[in-house]
């Protein structure tokens, strides 16, 4: 399972912005949290360029992906999945809080 656009509307606030497009809502986004939902998957991160805060924690995602787009985190949860490598988030030169407890980190 990745993050569908149902699962994006019904875990964030989407702010109320003059002019904002139908189809650029995403772009209001910057808090987003799905926890507990079986994700396997990070996709559908892409096109939420300014999200600042992510919880993905208790999930079953395996890998750290797609989230090189969103460039302007600042804290990450990935805590209770199954990943077991840290990798592609070079690209994110604000991020301040990374947390991956009880995950299954084997190579940096």
């Amino acid at each position: 399972m990745e993050i569908t656009e149902e699962m994006i509307k019904e875990n964030t606030k989407i702010l109320q912005t003059k002019g904002l497009q139908e189809h650029n809502w995403k772009l209001s986004i910057e808090n987003l949290s799905v926890t507990h939902c079986r994700l396997a998957s990070m996709r559908g991160l892409e096109t939420l360029v300014n999200l600042r805060q992510l919880n993905l924690s208790h999930n079953l995602l395996t890998q750290i992906d797609y989230i090189q787009h969103c460039k302007l985190t600042e804290e990450l949860n990935l805590e209770e999945n199954r990943i077991t490598r840290i990798e592609k988030l070079g690209e994110l030169i604000y991020l301040k809080k990374l947390e991956l407890g009880k995950n299954r980190i084997a190579r940096i």
